[in-house]
């Protein structure tokens, strides 16, 4: 459905939320930043209060959250022993980002192109930007033509 989901309650409620950035069915920009950044701004337009939703509660519901809802908390969606190692390092030293005194600078201002290195269960698939698990230009390619034979 659609509309606004009353997050503040559900989360009081005890209500485990998961956010993600659906599919390029619906969603183009495919950027967990860019969704973190409109889920705390809309709820704090919808209740008028500026802090509704503060940016520790979306970035949780952004990892931890997430895999929660999928099955997936233990074994992923925190930095814990035993658990796979998924993780990103973004460039900081970015103008947008600082001064980078406070994490709620990652939900406000960063975004998925601040990525510069992605881990996925140890095994490194991006490093400065490069894919390094397929070739991205050559799959780009590939989704282009089977999009115009359709």
């Amino acid at each position: 459905g659609s509309g606004i989901a009353p997050l503040q309650e559900m989360l009081a409620a005890g209500i485990l939320i998961g956010l993600g950035t659906d599919s390029c069915a619906s969603n183009n920009r495919l950027d967990l930043f860019y969704e973190m950044d409109l889920c705390a701004k809309l709820h704090k337009v919808k209740d008028l209060d500026p802090t509704a939703l503060p940016a520790a509660s979306v970035m949780q519901m952004a990892t931890s959250g997430g895999a929660g809802v999928l099955g997936l908390g233990d074994k992923i969606g925190t930095l814990a022993e035993g658990k796979q190692a998924d993780l990103i390092l973004l460039d900081i030293r970015q103008p947008h980002l600082q001064p980078f005194y406070n994490p709620g600078l990652l939900v406000y201002a960063a975004s998925g192109a601040d990525v510069r290195t992605a881990v996925i269960g140890g095994k490194l698939v991006m490093q400065d930007r490069k894919i390094l698990t397929f070739d991205a230009d050559e799959t780009m390619i590939a989704v282009r033509k089977i999009a115009e034979s359709l």
